[in-house]
């Protein structure tokens, strides 16, 4: 349920709009990412049984996707915009920013309440509780780039770095836990080759970028050259990770 990481996808490249970093380009995902957001919650909430996707029967979980549907409504006529004018403004970036923080603590909300059912029907195993981990990773990449792009954009700074550096720091520990082991955070090493190579992979690209945005968590203004080398790292980071993910859901 990957809700939250395409919430903050379609959030950070309105951000890259507004800074006018490969704004076509930027266009084209942001669709990408609004398309996507808009298929998963509609299975979701009807069910679909090519893919092995139940309609929802329990009314926790019912409640829990209406709320996410409305505050995703919302949302998304301000995203829908933007796609039809081709820029969004600076302001209305900040405006965004904040409607997008309601769509992720309702599609929190909605992912607590499957985690629940879930848990309370089977035991989980080890590797389950480290794909759950590893796609919170995924997730937490997004709200990386996402307050970098804030910060980039002068927005509520002093609030805004302590998360930053925070979210850096959680983000170092567990993949280094996914690849090594972190028996506090319920991580265990899984030597699995292709999983392995990924995760190296993975931590490549992270110590490629981790310096650049380790520069403003210390408070240094980053350069226009800086914005758009962050904003391939973090793609890639991504996207790495998403491969991360597919490799343990295959184990």
């Amino acid at each position: 349920m990957g809700w939250k990481h395409r919430c903050s996808a379609s959030w950070w490249k309105l951000a890259q709009i507004a800074l006018n970093l490969d704004k076509s380009a930027g266009i084209a995902r942001l669709q990408k990412a609004y398309n996507q957001f808009e298929r998963n919650l509609s299975i979701l909430g009807r069910g679909d049984r090519a893919i092995g996707i139940p309609a929802p029967s329990d009314p926790a979980i019912k409640e829990a996707l209406g709320d996410v549907q409305v505050a995703w409504n919302i949302f998304k006529s301000n995203v829908l915009q933007t796609i039809l004018e081709k820029d969004v403004s600076r302001p209305n970036v900040f405006i965004l920013a904040e409607l997008e923080q309601t769509v992720v603590a309702a599609t929190t909300q909605a992912k607590k309440v499957y985690r629940e059912k879930f848990l309370k029907q089977k035991m989980v195993s080890l590797s389950t509780l480290t794909l759950i981990k590893a796609e919170r990773q995924s997730y937490l990449a997004g709200k990386i780039s996402a307050e970098f792009w804030l910060i980039a954009l002068k927005y509520e700074v002093p609030r805004l770095r302590p998360r930053l550096a925070e979210n850096v720091r959680r983000f170092s520990r567990v993949l280094k836990g996914l690849s090594k082991g972190d028996p506090e955070l319920q991580l265990f090493q899984i030597d699995d080759p292709t999983l392995q190579a990924t995760l190296r992979q993975t931590q490549a690209v992270w110590d490629q970028v981790l310096p650049r945005i380790d520069a403003v968590v210390a408070g240094r203004d980053a350069p226009a050259d800086t914005h758009e080398r962050v904003k391939g790292d973090m793609e890639k980071l991504r996207d790495s990770m998403d491969k991360v993910v597919d490799v343990l859901a295959r184990l």
